[in-house]
Order: C-alpha cells, then sequence, then structure tokens
C-alpha cells in the first residue's frame, strides 16, 4: 500500500465560492481517490457549507465534515484565573464582560479526525494543482520523515470557474484568466511565493533554514503543506491562541525548526491564493502581542533574531509585487 493521506480544509464566513473551487481542485487530483480524505472544518461560518460539502460525496473515497467554532463565550466570573490572560474580553449583549476561550484550533480538530499518516492542510482559498497529491507523495517515498512544503501564490483578482480549475490550472497560477481590474486594498499581498527569491537554485529534497521571521526564508504557510501526522502532534499542531496572519504558521515552522525536524520546500507543488477582500483590522488587532508570544518562545535560541513587521524596502527585496521574473 503506498502513502496515503487526509487532506484537512479549515474554512469560515464568507468562503464558500472559494471552498467550492478548493473541493474541485482536490477531486481533480492525479492520486487514488481511495487514498486521501477530505476533512472540512467550518469554524462557525455559514451552515450551508455542510450541503457543499455534501454534494462532493461522490467524489472522494471520504469526505468528512466538522463545526468547531473558534471560541466559546463564557462569562468572566466563570473564567479561571489562570485561564485569564489567554483569553479575549469582550462585552456581551446584556452588558456583561465575557471571554471568548478559544476552542480547539480548527486544523488539529481536523488532524484528530484523520486516519491516515500524513496530513495535507490547504486553505479554504487555496487551489492546488492537480499534480499536487502525486507530488508529495514522491517526496514522501524519497523523505518519509520531513515536514514538505509547496508553493503558495498570491493571485490577482480574477474570475475563476471549476471549469477553469479542471482545464486550465496553469493559466490561474500564471495570471492568464484575469478578468477583473486590478483594483484591490494596499494591504492585500499580490505576489509570487516570497519563499521562492531564497530558494530558486534548489532541489526538493535539499533542507533548508527557517525563517528568522514570519515571510521570509522558509515559514511553514499552512495553505499548501505536508506534516507527518508523528511530527505534527509532536509539536502539540497549530497553536490556538495565534490568530493574526502566518503567526499559527510562523510559531509551528519555527519550533519545528529548532527541534531538528526535517523540513523540505518543493518548488513543483502549487497552490494559488485567491484573490479576495478581507477585514485586515481584526488581525491588526491581535498582531503585537501574538509577536511577543513568539518572541517570547524562541528568545533562548541563539539562531533567533525575532519576528519583525518588514519594511516596504525587505518587502521588495522578498519578491512581494514582483512577477516579471516568474510570470
Amino acid at each position: 500500500m503506498g502513502t496515503r493521506f487526509s487532506v484537512i480544509v479549515p474554512t469560515t464566513g464568507g468562503r464558500m465560492k472559494n471552498l467550492d473551487l478548493v473541493l474541485c481542485s482536490l477531486a481533480n487530483q492525479y492520486f487514488p481517490k481511495d487514498d486521501y480524505e477530505i476533512i472540512v472544518v467550518n469554524d462557525g461560518g455559514e451552515p450551508e457549507v455542510k450541503d457543499l460539502v455534501a454534494s462532493y460525496k461522490g467524489e472522494f473515497g471520504k469526505i468528512v465534515y466538522i463545526v468547531s467554532p473558534k471560541f466559546e463565550s463564557i462569562p468572566l466570573s466563570q473564567v479561571a484565573p489562570t485561564d485569564v490572560e489567554a483569553t479575549i474580553t469582550i462585552w456581551g449583549e446584556g452588558g456583561d464582560l465575557i471571554k471568548l476561550v478559544p476552542n480547539e484550533q480548527p486544523r488539529n480538530k481536523g488532524a484528530r479526525q484523520a486516519e491516515h499518516g500524513f496530513y495535507i492542510f490547504a486553505d479554504s482559498d487555496v487551489v492546488l494543482s492537480p499534480m499536487t497529491l502525486a507530488l508529495y507523495n514522491q517526496d514522501i517515498s524519497n523523505n518519509p520523515d520531513r515536514i514538505i512544503l509547496g508553493i503558495y501564490h498570491w493571485l490577482h483578482p480574477m474570475e475563476i470557474t471549476k471549469r477553469d480549475i479542471i482545464e486550465r490550472f496553469d493559466d490561474i497560477v500564471h495570471h492568464r484568466l484575469m478578468k477583473v481590474p486590478l483594483n484591490r486594498p494596499q494591504t492585500h499581498n499580490i505576489c509570487r511565493d516570497m519563499r521562492l527569491k531564497n530558494f530558486e537554485a534548489t532541489t526538493p529534497d535539499e533542507v533548508h533554514r527557517a525563517p528568522n521571521h514570519m515571510n521570509d526564508g522558509l515559514a511553514c504557510f499552512s495553505g499548501n503543506i505536508c506534516w507527518p501526522k508523528n511530527l505534527f502532534w509532536d509539536i502539540g499542531g497549530y497553536n490556538p491562541y495565534l490568530h493574526a496572519g502566518a503567526h499559527e504558521d510562523g510559531m509551528s515552522g519555527l519550533t519545528a525548526y529548532f527541534a531538528g525536524f526535517g523540513i523540505s520546500y518543493d518548488k513543483r507543488i502549487i497552490g494559488g491564493h485567491i484573490y479576495h477582500d478581507r477585514d485586515i483590522s481584526y488581525v491588526e488587532s491581535f498582531k503585537w502581542a501574538e509577536i511577543e508570544i513568539i518572541n517570547d518562545k524562541f528568545k533562548d535560541e541563539p539562531e533567533f533574531k525575532g519576528v519583525l513587521e518588514q519594511t516596504e524596502e525587505e518587502k521588495k527585496q522578498l519578491g512581494v509585487g514582483d512577477w516579471k521574473k516568474e510570470w
């Protein structure tokens, strides 16, 4: 028997159309249907997600739907003192203070339901190439004890259909389907994978260094990544208290690196982040507290330089917005 995968897709409100495209890309894999399962974890968004998942039942050997809200609302008086600092305080409908206590991280929740020995995490706004599972399988055959990272491109605005996913995936990730004017918030990344600039000359099974901050080097983006089950749980999975930007990704990657795990980056495994507007006020409200958590965790590691906010010049050096070379 060959490698078998559990593909875990967390989703949230406002992602129905994108999730449909992602599931379509997963159903269009050059890989045996019985050798992978799909687990969709809804953190409390639209109830219609259940119906969408059910419509794909015949496309996979197995597809599972889980509801897992990010937070549980608890009156402040009922929160244990040791938990107060690790929660968020808001005003309840009756004017009383309540705490939002994180439930199990949605990706972890999905992984606990998984049957197979390798977890592929795919975001509900990242479409994956038809060769994704076959290439992960090839890499794992050569390196069964490594974390494997795939490409994570941020796409320009474009109308994408399921027919495009099936017939013209390369056109999507190389921006030959652009039909919408490029009017976007300045806060939204549109770029080729920022890690490519550092690793364009490398081979798939070469081991690279971990990032010194979130978006350089080898940040372990959870939108297109394969973890061996044992390594994932050795670090405790994803941290449920990190929500802003790529902080949970960076924490997991740094933890794996300093634990001595092998990490490989394969440019052939391509994922494209579908453009969509987003409210970043939620991210901004948590960002600095989460950066402090990560910096404190790794402060005694000699190689760790700390999580920093990037300047515009640093972003240019990483390739943000630079398509000329790749496209």
